[in-house]
């Protein structure tokens, strides 16, 4: 089922688990909080992975990330690429809400 205007906010906040900062993880998308790359758990599930099985292997993770990194690619398809302006602003909201890299 397509995103609505009830969904943007949620995806939004679903972006906000995800940065993209060349300060971290040398400018590669990574979940937020951590060294893991969004292609890892994308990978991880083009190669049938369930999220228990990604969880179990990265424990650092949770399905929130794991959907944090679908919405990320959901948006690089929309767009044909990601929007680094829109990624820099729900960065800086998530550091002034005290969210950590």
């Amino acid at each position: 089922m397509p995103l609505g205007d009830d969904s943007s906010m949620k995806r939004d906040e679903l972006l906000k688990g995800v940065v993209v900062d060349p300060n971290v993880c040398g400018g590669k998308p990574c979940v937020r909080g951590t060294c893991i790359y969004i292609a890892i758990i994308l990978d991880s599930l083009a190669e049938g992975l369930t999220h228990e099985e990604i969880i179990e292997t990265y424990p650092s993770l949770n399905v929130e990330a794991i959907r944090s990194a679908l919405a990320y690619a959901a948006e690089l398809c929309r767009e044909g690429f990601p929007n680094p302006l829109r990624m820099i602003q729900l960065n800086w909201e998530a550091r002034w809400k005290g969210i950590p890299f």
